[in-house]
């Protein structure tokens, strides 16, 4: 059980720049009206769609898209070892299992990151404002 709680706070922390990117957010919007707010945030969101499809098409591609580059390196780089595995079988198991976890994990995480970026441009900047 300890070795699956590192291997999720690994994954968790080897990429932290959402977190640079909403308190740059957080800064931009203090000042903003709500109907900006609203432009704004249409415009930085991630398209869940989109983020699946690319990681269909190649596993860590969706992550790319959604920021989280260092993840979705190591996930094709995974992916990659999978396809090399294929000259011994093996790799015929494993590869589905690696596309269903980069689809899933790149639906996930846009999606967290739609709600993050939206916490930040109206609820917390909505306080403000009153």
């Amino acid at each position: 059980m300890e070795e699956r709680d590192l291997i999720k706070e690994f994954i968790d922390t080897i990429d932290e720049d959402w977190e640079k990117e909403l308190n740059t957010v957080r800064e931009l919007v203090k000042d903003m009206d709500k109907n900006y707010r609203v432009i704004y945030y249409e415009l930085k969101k991630k398209n869940v769609g989109i983020a699946a499809l690319l990681s269909l098409l190649a596993p860590g591609v969706g992550h790319l898209y959604i920021g989280k580059g260092i993840r979705g390196l190591v996930i094709f780089s995974t992916y990659f070892i999978a396809l090399l595995f294929c000259i011994i079988l093996i790799g015929f198991l494993i590869i589905p299992l690696i596309i269903a976890f980069s689809i899933y994990d790149a639906c996930k995480l846009a999606k967290s990151y739609n709600d993050k970026l939206f916490k930040v441009l109206f609820e917390e900047g909505g306080e403000e404002e009153s």
